[in-house]
């Protein structure tokens, strides 16, 4: 949206600790409300916006899933950085659309930021990154450390699609994740997380996965 981990093996994203925890006190009034997927993306490529809009969105909903998408899930009045930081700590994943402009965005790296602190070793598949256009090189190096799916040509993309809504449908537990997450909330994007009490929570939901891999 155009909008380090404690332990010293792992690296903390290029970003600013006061970007990281901007709004994170106002979060904790949207706990009621909670997405499965988030969408992180800038809009100042319309192409880029219509194809999220179009494809990538619609796809992911028809596996049952509900999706924050910033342009029809913040209400008006309310602080939006604080809606997003609520969204992401409570999501099950965040689809990164990698692109140029969204490499060169400040709060885009605010919500992948937010997002690699809840799960640093990638372990929990929290992050899902897409590389919709030629940007790799413009990406912080933790992020170039994970896999990335290539979307850029259209050859391929069938196989790569299932790969992203399998991956989407990888969950938390439903009893672990809402009451640790509504604990996270208040602390989403501080600069140092403990999160060992979640590790080891991965849950796959196989038969859903087995529907959309066929």
């Amino acid at each position: 949206m155009s909008t380090a981990f404690a332990s010293s093996a792992v690296a903390s994203p290029d970003l600013s600790p006061t970007i990281a925890v901007s709004g994170v006190a106002a979060a904790s009034k949207y706990r009621s409300q909670r997405e499965h997927i988030v969408v992180s993306y800038s809009h100042h490529n319309q192409e880029d916006v219509a194809w999220i809009t179009g494809e990538l969105v619609p796809r992911i909903k028809s596996c049952g899933l509900s999706v924050f998408l910033d342009v029809d899930s913040i209400e008006a009045g309310v602080d939006w950085r604080a809606r997003i930081a609520d969204a992401i700590a409570k999501c099950q994943h965040v689809v990164l659309v990698l692109t140029p402009e969204w490499a060169q965005s400040e709060e885009c790296r605010f919500e992948a930021s937010g997002a690699f602190q809840l799960d640093p070793w990638g372990v929990k598949q929290k992050l899902v990154p897409v590389q919709l256009r030629d940007c790799f090189a413009l990406l912080p190096e933790w992020l170039r450390r994970r896999h990335i799916l290539d979307f850029r040509s259209a050859a391929g993309r069938e196989a790569l699609w299932k790969q992203l809504l399998a991956a989407c449908l990888t969950s938390l537990p439903e009893e672990a994740s809402y009451g640790a997450v509504s604990n996270l909330t208040q602390i989403a994007f501080s600069t140092v997380h403990s999160m060992g009490e979640l590790s080891g929570l991965l849950v796959p939901t196989r038969k859903r996965i087995e529907e959309v891999i066929g």
